[in-house]
């Protein structure tokens, strides 16, 4: 005679053991959950038996998430096609793809690329800036001569 481990008070692998439910004839419904020794039919272990609720860490531990990569790609993008600082917001944009993509395979170097990304930004951003103050005070100081004489 074979005993049922859920009912002698064996241990049981989930937790606390669940009496079985009637059904609507009002006679017993099976109890499904696998027995601890296992066997043909039964679940595989590490899956879970109806009705309960992964416990922490059964599912590995998630990915985290790189806002800083999300925020530079649409700053780059926005930068790229407003096509006045096209070349400024290209490049950030590719390093910030970049640590969007290997974010789920390999979050240190997500970083590094997307950190990468937001230095490029500012330089490049810098650059332009210095570019146009050179450009108006060139225009406004130090332009051509104005006195209707041409230099050769």
């Amino acid at each position: 005679m074979t005993q049922d481990p859920h009912q002698s008070g064996a241990s049981d692998p989930y937790g606390a053991s669940q009496p079985s439910r009637p059904d609507a004839t009002g006679g017993q419904l099976p109890d499904y959950r696998p027995a601890a020794t296992g066997g043909p039919g039964q679940v595989p272990p590490g899956s879970m038996p109806p009705g309960q609720m992964p416990g922490p860490g059964q599912y590995g531990n998630p990915t985290p998430t790189n806002t800083s990569a999300v925020v530079l790609s649409v700053i780059s993008g926005v930068l790229t096609l407003s096509g006045i600082c096209c070349l400024v917001g290209l490049i950030p944009l590719i390093f910030g793809i970049l640590g969007l993509t290997q974010n789920a395979s390999d979050p240190e170097h997500a970083k590094k690329m997307t950190r990468i990304g937001w230095i490029t930004l500012v330089l490049l951003s810098l650059v332009v800036l210095v570019a146009i103050i050179g450009v108006v005070l060139f225009a406004t100081m130090g332009g051509p001569s104005t006195d209707g004489y041409t230099s050769l």
